[in-house]
């Protein structure tokens, strides 16, 4: 473009765009000029003006992207080099565009949300950890800023936890460096967790011990034997001995001593045998109960006598027993007949005798009563009914419509024993027979009608008849119909509620939250309507595991060496603080572990276990036999050197053996039982003893069963049961009680008695229900008008008993006849009669009535008011008149009060109400001493229990005086008697002897067994307590006999524990047999030995990397370096060594390029 363009475009800085014209319409022509020609002017025809084309230059480079990241464009333009001319086109595109770095994301910065609240401390102490986290809003893209950390963590509760020490288990005891007399041993443990705080501080890592302390053995020494000593019997087979002394003794496991001491048999003749005989045994039952009878008692012989002892005494003792005379009861006479009564009613009194035909002797049972007396006519005698004089009217039951009044007198005395029976006690008369008023009687009001609205007030009624109309000045009636409010209740508002809303944001991004939505109530309910649900929901949200890292402890120090030689190892621990969990950062290694002390152990000298010694070379009397070891590992690297491989020892040091000889057998001795199974013994003696090892002595005592024949056995039987239930509840029933046999008779013992019985039980009288029967019709009304009544009744078919139910109603009244009745006319009552006009002999008298109800109604008509009658019409009255009283009589009774009686005669009777005759009896009282009264005394009481009850007791009986005799009567008999009882003699229980010391023990260890006896110095008398055990035995020296260990043969080498570097392989054996009760101890299980000791292949070991450097050219492809070093050479075949280096491109994306415009042009 030239300067002073009138465009004033500025290229400086950014390049716009150049300004484009619009190109110019082509001429319809296609002949295009070439480029250079002049254009003729328009008039000429010789010569057309040529339309010229413009030109445009090559394309520019694209243009840098509009956008670095999510899709730009590019463009790229070319100018117009040469116009167009004379009409020539110029339709060339002079700009492209693209689209570019669309697959390319735009750089985006991270956005986070606020933290959230910090978690609960992990731990309580010792550097616990707490988190918070928070979430993405926006995600980082491109290379915009990456997200921070979305949780963090901050110590909490930083004191220290205590943490007890924790260690491994002890290595295996190393071998003893001496064999005998005293070495040392060593093991060691290493520390796996360090103690922190006021934790368990750790033990030691090292620990020695003695071993193998026993003295070395030193073998016993003995001196030459001594003489014979004299024999210990002059008969039956003794002893003589002989020892020697120990000059050395065996000290320390060293070959035991031989015996010491050897014993021959001497004097063998047999000795003599004195007879021996047991204990008595218990006295046999008396062979009768009293009059005199005997008993025996036995022993057996134990040892017969032998070779001149001496002979047996008796074996069996016969006394008297029972010697007591048998008692004898009394024998009585039959009854005689009984006497007359003494009075014929009002209770008399009979008696009766028997005689004593023999009298009781010998504390036989005593005689009973020989006078019995007995009450007889006590029926009463008879008594007549006495009533007191009428008492006055009571006042009327009703005022009106006819009423009752009643008057009674009382019953002083009730006829009694079938005296004259009482006359009525109660009269009944009418009274108040005008009519009553009658009130208005209405019925029972209905039910109220069902409301007529269920809500908000409305209204119900009800209503009643009248059954009885009010008459004669009765009460009017009462409404008839009622009516009341009902439901006055609101009508029920039902609860109206929103709809809920959206779900609220999680309160927590993970390690789950919650969340919740709301609605509102719109209307409340009301009156008892429907409530409303909950206005809250929640729910949990976000419920996955917040990621956790792992934290460590610090490293704990090196633990010792685990062996002092021959390689060992030592580690280091360090402790999981916080476990990784939900994805986070994993935790790395918790321990490591060195190699150390790797100089060669001492290698002790090994020897094979013993040989089995060899076979004697004499079977007793002293021989020799020997055993042998091999060397399994000779001494090395200073280690103890090998002990003897051969020893010998002593051997059927023992003298040879002697069997026993024994005597022929005794006789059997007599059976020690009479029935049920007894016994019987034989001895024989030894005579000669069996010694070291000879055949042993058979048995010298035998036993054998005799009288096998069962004893009698009595019945014995348990105890009653309670009482069975009884069968009825009332009105008597049974209950029952049994007792079972526990042993049945066998062998004519004691048969058994009644296993059951019955008692009556429950005898209250059963409750009776009173049972009435039907009503009967009802009665004819009591009235035909104006309201009467009728009744019906039932009668009582049972009355209740015993607190049965109770009887209802026996009659029941209605009204009836309520119809107006037609009034009769009612005329008062007639005045009494007027005196009559004369008193006797007939006259007259008369009496009015007034009308007090005028008939009405059809009723009856009234009748006179006056009436006349004769009276007086009787005779005149004509008064008794008595004679001259008789005599007195004799008197009754010559006691006791009595009675005498005189008479006298009517001389003219009385008539017509003339005074009545007097009595023509008169009695009175005669004789009144009183009568002697015989005393009368009850029937003896049951016999008293017996004061003792066994060896003589007594019991006594009583009666009493039931009528003390008076006025001279035959006074009272003896009211005591006493008799003797349990006559026989008391049991005597066995009484035996302290017991014997406890013999020697038979064994001196495996449970043996010793004895001890007593004797019976008090034989068990008249079923006395039996004696007990007279021998008994115990177990004695039970401690188990020593048990010397056994091992079995040594396992196969195990595998080495290293392949490389030093390792160490084991054998082991077991043992078979362990050593009990001071037995033999086990030597060592396990045996050790190296292998493997060629050093181990040492990999190399590189550093971690360095970091990356910084890269060499900030566009169009650079490089980045990094490097390591060699912390650990390879060695002995190890792995070598990695590259120390790397590469890797950097920065790959293209270098900036600048605009290049070309200069301007104008369109």
């Amino acid at each position: 473009m030239k300067n002073g363009d009138e465009t004033g475009i500025d290229c400086g800085g950014s390049c716009p765009a150049c300004p484009v014209a619009p190109p110019p319409v082509a001429p319809p022509t296609s002949n295009i000029p070439p480029t250079g020609v002049n254009n003729p002017s328009q008039g000429s025809s010789a010569s057309e003006v040529v339309p010229e084309d413009c030109e445009v230059s090559e394309w520019a480079s694209w243009s840098a992207c509009s956008k670095t990241c999510q899709g730009g464009t590019s463009k790229r333009s070319r100018g117009i080099m040469i116009e167009a001319t004379n009409g020539g086109s110029c339709n060339y595109v002079l700009e492209q565009s693209r689209k570019c770095n669309s697959e390319v994301p735009c750089d985006t910065n991270c956005q986070v949300s606020e933290w959230g609240p910090w978690s609960a401390c992990s731990k309580t102490c010792g550097a616990a950890v707490q988190s918070r986290s928070r979430t993405v809003t926006v995600a980082s893209a491109g290379s915009g800023a990456s997200c921070p950390p979305l949780s963090e963590t901050q110590p909490c509760n930083l004191s220290s936890c205590s943490v007890d020490c924790v260690m491994g288990d002890w290595s295996s005891w190393s071998e003893c460096d001496a064999t005998c007399g005293g070495g040392k041993q060593s093991r060691t443990r290493t520390v796996l967790v360090q103690p922190v705080g006021e934790g368990r501080v750790c033990g030691n890592t090292f620990e020695s011990a003695n071993c193998n302390t026993n003295p070395c053995p030193v073998n016993c020494e003995l001196t030459e034997w001594a003489s014979w000593s004299k024999c210990d019997q002059s008969c039956g087979g003794g002893k003589s001995q002989r020892t020697r002394g120990v000059e050395v003794e065996p000290a320390n496991g060293g070959d035991a001593c031989p015996s010491t001491q050897q014993t021959n048999v001497c004097n063998t003749n047999p000795c003599p045998i004195d007879c021996t005989v047991s204990s008595w045994g218990v006295w046999s039952s008396c062979s009768v109960s009293c009059g005199g009878g005997s008993r025996t008692r036995t022993r057996v012989v134990s040892v017969q006598a032998q070779n001149g002892g001496a002979s047996c005494p008796s074996t069996s003792a016969t006394e008297s027993c029972n010697t007591n005379a048998c008692p004898v009861d009394c024998v009585l006479s039959e009854w005689k007949s009984w006497e007359a009564c003494s009075a014929t009613c009002g209770g008399g009194i009979q008696r009766r005798t028997r005689g004593v035909i023999s009298p009781a002797t010998d504390g036989g049972a005593e005689c009973g009563a020989t006078e019995e007396t007995s009450a007889c006519n006590t029926k009463p005698c008879p008594a007549d009914c006495v009533v007191s004089d009428w008492g006055s009217w009571s006042a009327c039951d009703r005022s009106c419509a006819g009423g009752s009044q009643t008057r009674t007198r009382q019953v002083t005395s009730q006829p009694q024993y079938e005296g004259k029976e009482c006359p009525n006690t109660q009269e009944v008369q009418r009274c108040n027979d005008i009519p009553c008023p009658v009130d208005c009687v209405l019925g029972e009001f209905t039910e109220w009608s069902v409301c007529d609205k269920t809500c908000g007030g409305g209204s119900s009624f009800r209503t009643r008849a009248v059954t009885t109309e009010a008459m004669f000045s009765g009460k009017a009636c009462d409404e008839t119909a009622q009516t009341r409010t009902c439901n006055t209740n609101s009508c029920p508002v039902d609860c109206v509620m929103s709809a809920w809303s959206e779900w609220s944001t999680c309160t927590k991004s993970c390690g789950s939250g919650l969340t919740q939505r709301t609605r509102e109530i719109t209307t409340q309910p009301n009156f008892g309507a429907k409530a409303c649900d909950a206005t809250v929901e929640v729910n949990s949200c976000n419920t996955n595991e917040c990621p956790v890292d792992c934290e460590m402890a610090e490293w704990s120090s090196w633990s010792s060496c685990s062996q002092l030689c021959g390689s060992g190892t030592q580690t280091r621990t360090r402790a999981v603080l916080v476990p990784s969990a939900n994805g986070g950062l994993e935790c790395a290694e918790t321990s490591k572990v060195l190699v150390c002390n790797t100089k060669p152990c001492p290698v002790d000298c090994k020897l094979s276990d013993w040989t089995e010694w060899s076979t004697c070379d004499k079977t007793c009397g002293g021989g020799k036999q020997s055993r042998t070891r091999t060397i399994t590992v000779a001494s090395n690297n200073g280690g103890a050197s090998c002990p003897s491989t051969i020893e010998t020892q002593d051997c059927a040091i023992s003298p040879c053996p002697v069997d026993c000889v024994v005597s022929d057998w005794s006789v059997w001795s007599s059976c020690d039982k009479t029935c049920g199974g007894g016994s019987q013994t034989r001895t024989r003696s030894v005579v000669t003893a069996s010694e070291h090892g000879g055949v042993a002595c058979p048995d010298i005592s035998a036993t054998q069963t005799c009288n096998t024949d069962a004893c009698p056995v009595d019945c014995v039987m348990d105890d009653w049961s309670v009482w069975s239930d009884c069968d009825v509840s009332c009105g008597g029933g049974k209950q029952t009680r049994t007792k079972k046999v526990i042993t049945s008779a066998q062998f004519g013992g004691k048969e058994c008695s009644a296993s059951s019985e019955y008692q009556t039980c429950n005898t209250q009288p059963c409750p009776v229900d009173c049972v009435m029967g039907e009503f009967s019709s009802w009665s004819v009304c009591d009235r035909t008008c104006g309201s009467g009544s009728r009744t019906r009744t039932r009668s009582i078919i049972v009355a209740p008993l015993n607190e049965g139910r109770v009887c209802g109603a026996s009659s029941e009244s209605e009204v009836c006849n309520t119809q107006p009745c037609p009034v009769d006319c009612v005329m008062s009552d007639w005045s009494s009669w007027s005196e009559c006009d004369v008193t006797c002999g007939g006259g007259s008298s008369t009496r009015t009535r007034v009308i007090t109800v005028a008939s009405s109604n059809e009723g009856a008509s009234c009748g006179n008011t006056q009436e006349t009658t004769t009276c007086n019409v009787q005779p005149c009255p004509v008064d008794c008149v008595m004679g001259q009283w008789s005599g007195w009589s004799e008197c009754d009774k010559t006691c006791g009060s009595g009675s005498q009686q005189r008479t006298r005669r009517i001389s003219t009777p009385a008539a017509f109400g003339g005074k009545a005759c007097e009595s023509g009896l008169e009695t009175q009282s005669c004789n009144t001493s009183p009568c002697p009264v015989d005393c009368v005394v009850s029937d003896w009481a049951v016999w008293s229990t017996c004061t003792k009850s066994c060896g003589g007791g007594s019991q006594s009986r009583t009666r009493t005086v039931v009528t003390s005799a008076e006025n001279q009567g035959t006074p009272c008999p003896e009211l005591n008697a006493e008799r003797a009882c349990n006559t026989d003699p008391c049991p005597v229980d066995c009484v035996i002897s302290e017991w014997t010391k406890w013999s020697e023990c038979d064994k001196t260890c495996g449970s043996g067994s010793r004895s001890r006896s007593r004797a019976v110095i008090q034989a068990s008398l008249f079923a006395g307590a039996e004696c007990g055990s007279l021998q008994e035995t115990e177990a004695c020296n039970t401690d188990p006999c020593p048990v010397d260990c056994v091992m079995s043969d040594w396992l196969p080498w195990g595998s080495c524990s290293k392949t490389c570097g030093g390792g160490e392989k084991i054998r082991t054996r077991i043992m078979v047999t362990f050593p009990q009760f001071g037995g033999h101890l086990c030597p060592s299980t396990v045996e050790t030995e190296t292998c493997n000791v060629d050093p181990c292949p040492v990999d190399c070991v590189l550093s971690d990397w360095s970091e990356w450097s910084v890269c060499d050219v900030s566009c169009g492809g650079g490089v980045q370096k990094r490097k390591r070093n060699v912390v650990t050479e390879a060695r002995d075949n190890g792995k070598a060594c990695e590259s120390l280096s790397a590469e890797r491109s950097c920065n790959d994306q293209a270098c900036p390029v600048d605009c290049i415009m070309s200069p301007c042009t104008l369109r």
